[in-house]
């Protein structure tokens, strides 16, 4: 899985700019046969339980972005289910000719 990173630091409110770079399984970019996936996970509140729960989905576009091969890019309104001071997990998944990858990155809501 490839790490993204830290996204950024965001007010509930606000748009999150999402950004990948798709690469194969010889690490080399690569066009998705499709629009990449986001899933957006959050700690579960203290009354219902421990993990992780979704709070929210969406695809990136399905088109190359600037003629970069690979490269896809998208938004999440961050509304106010996002807690302040929490950080937020983003996994992407998308497929090429060759497999099934992820990549995994983080933003805080301050």
């Amino acid at each position: 899985m490839l790490d993204v990173g830290f996204i950024g630091h965001v007010e509930a409110g606000e748009r999150l700019p999402l950004g990948l770079l798709c690469k194969g399984s010889e690490m080399q970019t690569t066009a998705p046969l499709a629009a990449p996936i986001y899933k957006i996970y959050g700690a579960r509140p203290a009354a219902s339980g421990s993990g992780m729960m979704e709070m929210a989905t969406g695809t990136l576009s399905d088109s190359d972005t600037g003629s970069i091969l690979g490269f896809r890019t998208g938004h999440v309104d961050i509304d106010y289910k996002f807690g302040a001071g929490s950080v937020y997990i983003v996994v992407f998944s998308y497929s090429d000719s060759s497999g099934t990858y992820g990549a995994m990155g983080s933003f805080e809501v301050v």
